[in-house]
């Protein structure tokens, strides 16, 4: 999830794409604030605490990181362990 920080910062700041935010599994308290300290999103981070039944929902029981494309409050599409570009998140916006 770190290594991926620098490239969400990138899509977050794509003028027209989506907001972007992170839902985080802390395997120790402040383990979020850590995270925080260590790789600077320019994006807001939640916390799941440590409810890993919540984050293994989340993430299908694979390996973290999982990109969720949400519309209306529901997924739309999502990518698993490496960020999609801008075009591959604005195809599926239109497709969707």
């Amino acid at each position: 999830c770190m290594a991926s920080v620098e490239d969400i910062n990138a899509l977050a700041e794509t003028p027209g794409f989506p907001p972007v935010v992170a839902l985080c599994y802390e395997e120790a308290e402040g383990g979020l604030a850590d995270f925080e300290a260590r790789t600077g999103p320019d994006f807001p981070l939640h916390s799941l605490a440590s409810s890993i039944r919540a984050f293994d929902s989340l993430t299908g029981g694979q390996a973290p990181p999982r990109f969720y494309l949400i519309r209306d409050g529901q997924a739309v599409k999502f990518w698993d362990e490496t960020v999609p570009s801008a075009d591959e998140v604005s195809a599926a916006r239109v497709g969707a």
